[in-house]
């Protein structure tokens, strides 16, 4: 065949055209030589000429399996080169897996590392060379089957727990059940639990919180769950404090339907009054005043009580007093009320006032009505007055204002035993202004008063002592009779004779 001479001092070298099939064995070569002018050289060599095919490098598909997330293996078990030459790989594939990362050595050693959990196939494509020169290489296909199952964290039972808010013994939180090769647990957050890196720690009552679990398998390869824990409210008794009745022994309807809580279970007691139904139920028709508890358990046997008291409704009830004619009266107003041990006496106020008067709250439970001057006959005012609970009522007060009986005596005996000592006229009250002279026998003044009576105001009755420095000493005048001279409101005039008896 044809090819190119080329030649270097001494040496030489035959390249032979691209698809010229020569087969191996020794050959003489023929070889002309043209230089720049035209001159042509020709010679034959004898076996100098040696044909030897080199081929390049076997590399074989393969196909691995791992159970797990890292598999080892050899990439040179069925790959070969010719001759003395040796098999070198390339440390980076041609084609790159891309479930996982792969490491290549240069004799072929692979460390393949899943970063994906679960069954499945991946590939890459390998390039070895051989050390000869020319260097020559070849490709392969390896598909690997994995079976990683990863860790799986699991909490045993429904993901959200309920407990009750008594519960003082805990809850476990168990996640044994969790699979993986020698696996650690981390429980976020860390609060309520007594170990939150143990599989099965302990919640200790507190809040309603959600708890995340990451176990992680030997290798690194983690999974996280959750779960809820509630803490259930605790019951509540929902009721009225206070109920009333009109009479006793009326029946009445306690409800406690607004309690609150998980399946409550109720229970109704006491021991003053009567559960006449419903004892175990909302509601109850109960009869008789007092106390009534109301006892309320959740399903997680939680327990809460309350009370309602039955009462009767306050009743103001009417009062009439008696006066006289300008004399005021203080009044009791709340003394016949009921029910007198929930009366608050401060409440009283006045609703409607009297007509021919004035009705003004004293203290706690009196009122002072004084009547218009010189009125006599009735008059009335309404007040109202509460209890501790607010429940109010009204009545009335009838004031019966009496006129006082004129009378003069005709003697009194001021010897100091206590009775009849002084010259005491009835009736001076509804007077405005009573004027009084007293002479003796002779017409000399043993007493004078401007303001004659008793009250506010008044100088009071003569006690048969002269007051007038008329006569000659002083002091108790001697019995006999007197004479004196009454003159009320400057226009009515009285006069008449009193005996003093000493």
């Amino acid at each position: 065949g044809d090819g190119k001479l080329t030649l270097s001092g001494t040496k030489w070298s035959l390249q032979i055209p691209s698809g010229s099939e020569i087969p191996d064995g020794t050959y003489n070569v023929s070889a002309t030589v043209t230089n720049a002018i035209g001159n042509i050289a020709a010679d034959q060599t004898t076996n100098e000429l040696i044909i030897k095919t080199i081929s390049a490098p076997v590399a074989i598909d393969d196909v691995f399996a791992v159970s797990g997330r890292v598999i080892t293996g050899s990439l040179a078990i069925n790959d070969m080169a010719f001759g003395d030459r040796q098999l070198v790989y390339k440390t980076l594939p041609i084609i790159a897996p891309t479930k996982g990362n792969l490491v290549i050595k240069e004799d072929g050693i692979f460390t393949f590392t899943l970063n994906v959990t679960g069954s499945g196939t991946d590939e890459f494509v390998y390039e070895v060379c051989d050390n000869g020169s020319p260097v020559q290489c070849s490709q392969a296909k390896v598909v690997i089957n994995y079976n990683n199952p990863g860790p799986v964290a699991k909490i045993l039972g429904n993901s959200e727990l309920i407990l009750g808010n008594c519960n003082t013994s805990g809850q476990l939180l168990d996640a044994s059940v969790s699979t993986g090769n020698g696996l650690t647990y981390s429980w976020l957050p860390v609060i309520y639990l007594d170990n939150p890196s143990s599989p099965t720690p302990r919640f200790h009552a507190g809040t309603t919180t959600r708890y995340h679990l990451t176990v992680t398998d030997k290798e690194g390869q983690k999974d996280t769950t959750s779960i809820l824990v509630q803490v259930a409210d605790a019951p509540k008794v929902v009721t009225d404090k206070n109920v009333f009745v009109d009479s006793p022994n009326a029946n009445i309807l306690l409800n406690g339907a607004k309690s609150t809580g998980r399946s409550l279970t109720y229970l109704w007691l006491s021991k003053e009054g009567i559960i006449l139904n419903g004892e175990t139920q909302a509601t109850a028709m109960v009869s008789g005043l007092g106390m009534y508890y109301l006892q309320v358990t959740d399903a997680f046997g939680c327990i809460a009580k309350d009370s309602v008291n039955v009462g009767i409704y306050i009743q103001a009830i009417n009062d009439t007093v008696q006066t006289k004619v300008n004399q005021g009266v203080m009044i009791n107003v709340v003394r016949n009320d009921i029910p007198q041990n929930a009366i608050n006496p401060s409440s009283i106020s006045i609703v409607s006032a009297p007509f021919h008067g004035t009705a003004t709250i004293a203290t706690d439970s009196l009122v002072l009505y004084q009547p218009e001057e010189l009125y006599t006959g009735q008059d009335e005012f309404i007040y109202s007055i509460c209890d501790y609970f607010g429940n109010c009522d009204n009545a009335k007060v009838l004031v019966l204002i009496n006129d006082l009986p004129f009378f003069i005596p005709e003697g009194f005996s001021p010897n100091g035993d206590g009775i009849n000592d002084q010259f005491e006229i009835k009736g001076l009250e509804k007077y405005k202004a009573v004027e009084i002279e007293i002479f003796n026998r002779w017409g000399n003044i043993v007493y004078q008063s401007k303001n004659y009576g008793v009250g506010n105001g008044k100088t009071g009755y003569w006690d048969g002592t002269d007051t007038s420095g008329m006569r000659v000493g002083s002091g108790p005048v001697p019995s006999g009779t007197y004479y004196y001279i009454l003159k009320m409101n400057g226009h009515e005039n009285i006069s008449g004779a009193v005996y003093l008896d000493r």
